[in-house]
């Protein structure tokens, strides 16, 4: 198993304090479950949904989490809104090209001859499952903006932690797409933290969003597991 990056590990036991004593963690995508079984190993009083799209990964994660009585394996993506996506038959091995929402091989159509799946927003999943977010990972192939896009009532009422995989690189989409997702973020009055770790491919860096009002307890403004994103 991977699990987790161990400098983000470190971030989120940090913080773990400040977080809800219930409610739901979020691990998007969860890939073959090893972050979602490592939450909810640590996270016994929380519900930690993994979620992922493709079914060889689904699989995986369902094993993995196996005994886990907390942790919930959901075959779906996260996105802007809710709906109905699919990818190409013969894409279940190549599960590190799929993103997590509408944009590389998941496409807003259904068939026979396609492998389908549901789009939740946060929002309406939380709703759904009649919980409060807690904590959530996003790692999203890129398209974490979509995601936090589906989540603005529990940004502006909830105030969760979270954390979300970005490319703060040179290259002009990248630094166009990071500049994005950094003024969305900003917006709702959280502080952005960079985790001085790869993770991922190359470039690619966690970052832990804290509510403004929580930026300076717990320890993170002044680890050197972090710096902060202005």
């Amino acid at each position: 198993m991977s699990g987790l990056e161990p400098l983000l590990w470190e971030c989120i036991r940090l913080l773990s304090a400040y977080m809800p004593p219930s409610g739901m963690i979020l691990d998007a995508g969860a890939n073959d479950g090893s972050s979602t079984a490592m939450l909810a190993r640590e996270f016994r009083r929380h519900t930690v949904v993994g979620v992922e799209p493709t079914r060889v990964n689904v699989k995986r994660a369902l094993e993995l989490t196996a005994g886990l009585q907390n942790a919930v394996i959901l075959r779906g993506v996260l996105s802007e809104s809710s709906g109905a996506l699919s990818y190409p038959l013969g894409r279940e091995f190549r599960a590190g090209v799929l993103s997590q929402v509408t944009g590389s091989d998941l496409q807003p159509t259904f068939g026979r001859r396609r492998n389908n799946i549901t789009a939740h927003s946060v929002d309406s999943l939380l709703l759904e499952r009649g919980q409060a977010l807690a904590f959530a990972h996003f790692d999203a192939e890129g398209h974490e903006l979509s995601i936090l896009r589906g989540m603005q009532r529990t940004l502006s009422q909830t105030r969760p932690l979270f954390t979300a995989e970005a490319f703060p690189s040179d290259k002009p989409s990248e630094r166009r797409a990071f500049r994005q997702l950094k003024l969305f973020i900003h917006s709702f009055n959280y502080t952005m933290h960079e985790v001085r770790e790869t993770c991922g491919n190359k470039g690619c860096r966690n970052f832990l969003c804290v509510p403004a009002e929580l930026a300076r307890v717990g320890g993170i403004a002044s680890s050197s597991a972090v710096s902060c994103v202005d």
